[in-house]
């Protein structure tokens, strides 16, 4: 995703800004350590299968929450002569992140995709990794990140269209976070496009928007053990 420097804003919208990125990687931790103690209470973790799949889940969010304050580092407090390198490192941790996302649910929530989703998933990243050039790499980042988001959300409106109950609502829950997702990064950099919004106001709210989402996701993906 495209990061502009934080270094030029004056106080106290720089101070907001650290304040809006580290609640949303403390949030994720704590997705992470709810997700843990959930499945450690319910029993989960005496099934096999449901064992790697709940180890999945925390690495998942764990990674997410690393990747948030990776760029909290590389915002607010890195040299500018390690930016890019950090830039670099901090995009494949999300990458990381997402191509795991589309594993777990591609083996444990609907297998008819055969992985194909995480096939795509594993070379966009190995395709960023190789690209030198920053521009391409970061047109790559953005159009494989939209892709990796928008693969879970596939899954989950053809679960919501063919299941019903208790599994319809859990899968619309992840839908909705998704999109909430989707929308406070991309929705917010198309509205600073064509001039609705301003970069500032997207970077401090980006971040809580985003969580909200990462909260709806994380719980629809913690609770659907409760199905099986």
């Amino acid at each position: 995703m495209i990061l502009v420097s934080a270094y030029d804003y004056p106080e106290p919208i720089r101070t907001i800004m650290m304040i809006s990125q580290i609640t949303n990687g403390i949030g994720l931790f704590l997705i992470a350590l709810f997700a843990f103690m959930y499945y450690r209470k319910e029993g989960f973790f005496e099934n096999e299968q449901t064992k790697t799949y709940i180890v999945g889940i925390v690495l998942l969010f764990s990674i997410l929450g690393i990747y948030r304050f990776f760029f909290f580092y590389h915002d607010f407090f890195a040299p500018d002569d390690i930016s890019d390198i950090l830039w670099r490192i901090g995009n494949i941790i999300l990458l990381t992140g997402l191509t795991l996302l589309n594993f777990l649910l591609e083996k444990y929530v609907y297998k008819k995709t055969k992985y194909i989703f995480t096939i795509i998933s594993l070379i966009i990243s190995i395709l960023y990794i190789a690209i030198f050039n920053k521009s391409m790499a970061s047109i790559l980042l953005n159009i494989g990140t939209f892709l990796m988001i928008i693969f879970p959300l596939i899954i989950h409106l053809i679960i919501a269209i063919r299941g019903s109950g208790w599994v319809r609502k859990n899968a619309l829950l992840i839908v909705v976070g998704i999109i909430i997702i989707s929308f406070s990064s991309f929705g917010l950099f198309l509205f600073e496009t064509i001039g609705l919004l301003d970069t500032t106001t997207s970077r401090i709210f980006g971040h809580p928007i985003a969580l909200i989402g990462y909260i709806l996701l994380g719980y629809g993906l913690i609770v659907m053990l409760r199905e099986k």
